[in-house]
């Protein structure tokens, strides 16, 4: 360095580094401009100018018979004179300052009048004195550091980068060993490594410099958690049924075997009943979330049902009335309940006022012969026999009595006679109707419809939608049954065979079972068919899908893909859209809706402009980025189940449509 190049050269990135001590005088400025001074320069033999004490006064560092000498590679010697404090020797015996190649000042200073002067000082408050000149002699180690900011626990695999820096000669080489492994040097003042594991690693590292001075090593504890919460949910069990009011006690556990569990929730605790007041679906979800943020959630629906199988869709028909005894209730809220089979009534009815009625005594019970006749006895606790026909008592003639059930309602009809209570009727329609009802049939089912659907197309196509497939389970048996009538409902109106075409015309005059309708425009729709047998059982056909749309996916390419865990995976697709109709589609947007089970769904939409008539649109993915429009994560330890559906909205002829549930792929 050219002696007179710097005009003051003392802290050049104004760090504040201009401060020195004095045990016994306090700071010491060597950039004293604010306090009118010159300033200190430091020259390849000399320093020059002025050092300002808030308690001392100004110190020249050249004056005469004295001076302050630099010896070309940082090593100062020689004498400055404070006006108020006298001399100040810069190699004292057991001290001495010297300016690193970092620019640093280092070492002690000594006046006759003020004890010792320190230039740098690394502890609770740290201060140094910093110039621009540098020594050309490089005995200092090079620093390195995380440039990836260290986090208590990361949730993904990570490349992990530590840069080095050297004042002096400059960086030659980092070396690095994570968990005790073979150590990696990396040449040059950057290196990154891969972390993909989950664990808790050690990492050592540290940086050599041109001349071979070597950093003290550095020890990192690198935390990694990419795999979320392990949940077991045993009770209540998926698809499980229940009785009302039944107590069953709540079964899971939560595990995590890295960060730990930071949150949960459930209905109940483990062990705690689960909720069976009410009858129908419940729902039982737990939920975990560990440390790192990864999460789980475990969902088992469950039915609540009344014991036996009456009243079964729970509209209130489960009541007998006895005229000297009042209600009957058939479907109490505990007890077994009563059933109703092929043979026999069994269970326990209740008596508002008189108690318990047991219907399947050891000796005797309720019978029922296979047709719905019922006979035989019934036992009140407090009341005695009930007879359920006159046939019991052979009075038949004399006293006509008797229970029925329909065979094909499932409903109670006809009295009963108790001994003690009198009669007992099943049914009524007068001012205060009642009735009993049982899920039982007399092996008369309902007839089942089945379509040709899904149904998938373009503007202006004919469909056609065929019925003709739905069957009578109970076609050719001794109830002689049959299918009636086919209606349809393709507009989703609940009305049914509109004769204006909503829902279709059929290709045989009069015969319902085959319709066929055009669709000149974009819809979605859910169409029904609706088919009654001979003794007015229904059944009505649902979830299959009516799409007329323009542009469809027609194929799906992976265009990249990330590792997250072991059994976590997540992919950049490139899917195709075609526009498969007569029609240009403008401002096509592409939504991903639904994956199967064992994906879920990142991002999902994709603007795809216009697309002409057989034209194709792909959404974007950049591969060396690993961005993408869309993006699922792929979950290997689930069990797939559902399919890909999309929604489309684009523009046709001055039109918006947005149809929802397109297929995976084009029809």
């Amino acid at each position: 360095m050219a002696i007179g190049v710097h005009a003051e050269n003392i802290d050049p990135n104004n760090e504040n580094a201009r401060y020195a001590w004095g045990e016994n005088i306090g700071w010491l400025n060597l950039e004293p401009q604010s306090d009118g001074g010159q300033g200190v320069e430091v020259y390849n033999s000399v320093l020059t100018g002025y050092i300002w004490g808030e308690n001392s006064g100004w110190i020249d560092l050249s004056p005469p018979f004295g001076g302050v000498f630099n010896d070309g590679i940082g090593n100062l010697s020689g004498f400055a004179w404070g006006e108020n404090i006298g001399w100040i020797i810069f190699s004292p015996a057991w001290g001495g300052v010297f300016i690193d190649a970092c620019g640093d000042f280092n070492g002690y200073a000594w006046g006759e009048n003020t004890g010792w002067i320190s230039f740098r000082f690394e502890g609770d408050n740290p201060f140094k004195v910093t110039t621009a000149w540098t020594s050309p002699v490089d005995n200092i180690a090079p620093v390195s550091q995380p440039v990836t900011d260290l986090q208590e626990w990361f949730n993904s695999a990570i490349d992990f980068t530590l840069s080095a820096t050297d004042c002096g000669s400059g960086v030659s080489d980092i070396h690095y060993t994570l968990d005790g492994d073979v150590e990696q040097v990396v040449a040059g003042s950057s290196a990154t490594l891969a972390i993909t594991t989950d664990g808790i690693h050690t990492l050592n590292f540290f940086s050599v410099d041109q001349e071979g001075n070597t950093e003290i090593v550095n020890t990192l504890t690198i935390r990694v958690d990419t795999t979320p919460p392990d949940l077991n949910l045993t009770t209540p069990g998926d698809g499980a049924s229940y009785f009302i009011n039944q107590e069953i006690p709540a079964a899971f556990s939560i595990t995590d075997s890295g960060s730990g569990i930071a949150t949960f929730s459930a209905p109940v605790p483990t062990g705690a009943p689960i909720d069976t007041s009410t009858e129908g679906i419940h729902y039982f979800t737990v939920a975990a979330t560990d440390v790192t943020g990864n999460s789980s959630t475990a969902t088992h629906t469950y039915r609540v049902v009344y014991p036996g199988n009456i009243d079964p869709d729970g509209k209130g028909s489960h009541f007998a009335w006895g005229e000297n005894i009042g209600w009957i209730n058939f479907r109490p809220r505990i007890g077994p309940g009563v059933t109703v089979t092929d043979t026999a009534v069994s269970g326990n009815a209740w008596g508002e006022n008189v108690g318990w009625i047991n219907l399947s005594l050891l000796h005797g019970g309720v019978v029922n012969d296979g047709n719905g006749t019922l006979s035989g006895y019934a036992w009140g606790e407090n009341i005695g026999w009930i007879s359920f026909s006159c046939t019991d008592s052979d009075s038949c003639g004399t006293v006509e009595y008797g229970v029925t059930i329909a065979p094909d309602t499932g409903l109670f009809q006809g009295r009963a006679w108790g001994e003690n209570t009198g009669w007992i009727s099943f049914g009524s329609s007068g001012p205060n109707p009642y009735a009993l009802e049982t899920a039982w049939r007399s092996q008369n089912h309902p007839p089942v419809a089945v379509t040709n659907g899904p149904w998938y197309s373009v503007p202006d196509a004919t469909l056609t939608f065929d019925g003709s497939a739905s069957f009578d389970p109970d076609a050719g048996s001794s109830f002689d049954d049959a299918i009636v009538s086919h209606e349809w409902d393709l507009d989703g109106d609940d009305n049914w065979n509109e004769a204006n075409g909503d829902d279709g015309v059929p290709v045989t005059p009069g015969d319902w079972s085959v319709v066929q309708k055009t669709f000149p425009t974009p819809v979605a729709a859910e169409p029904r068919l609706r088919v009654t047998d001979s003794f007015g059982l229904q059944d009505v056909s649902t979830g299959q899908f009516l799409t007329i749309a323009l542009a469809y996916a027609e194929d799906y390419q992976n265009c990249w893909v990330t590792r997250l865990s072991r059994t976590w995976l997540r992919y950049g697709l490139v899917v195709t859209m075609k526009n498969i109709g007569n029609s240009a589609a403008g401002n096509v947007v592409a939504t991903l809706t639904s994956v199967p089970t064992n994906r879920a769904i990142v991002s999902g939409v994709s603007n795809l402009g216009t697309i002409p008539p057989g034209g194709q649109a792909s959404t974007a993915c950049d591969p060396a980025a690993k961005t993408a429009e869309i993006v699922v994560d792929l979950y290997r330890r689930v069990t797939p189940a559902g399919d890909w559906r999309w929604q489309g909205e684009f523009e046709m002829e001055g039109q918006h449509y947005v149809i929802p549930n397109l297929p995976p792929l084009g029809p």
